[in-house]
């Protein structure tokens, strides 16, 4: 997905879920958010049995800012990689990324 992303694909995961150069656009929103709306993106695991996967991801103007969207991948195929993706696209435009771990 990464490479594909890389090289200028807009990739679609599960049914609504796109990522592309320009930003994403999650299920039930016709909206797109930008990556320039984007300052922090906040990644969690509230499972301590799988703590090594994140399972919820918070997209936010600024670190003490309200969020744009929780991302939780349950039921969407090969949803987990939505999360390495995202952060990916969101480090090379220079948008923080915490508590992630790969």
């Amino acid at each position: 997905m990464i490479r594909a992303y890389d090289s200028g694909q807009p990739l679609v995961i599960g049914p609504k879920v796109q990522v592309d150069q320009s930003g994403i656009v999650f299920p039930r929103s016709k909206n797109r958010l930008a990556w320039t709306d984007i300052g922090v993106v906040v990644t969690t695991n509230p499972y301590p049995f799988a703590a090594s996967v994140t399972t919820l991801m918070d997209l936010r103007k600024s670190a003490k800012g309200r969020s744009h969207h929780w991302c939780d991948p349950s039921g969407v195929p090969n949803g987990i990689f939505i999360f390495d993706l995202i952060a990916h696209a969101a480090r090379q435009r220079g948008v923080q990324v915490q508590d992630y771990t790969r």
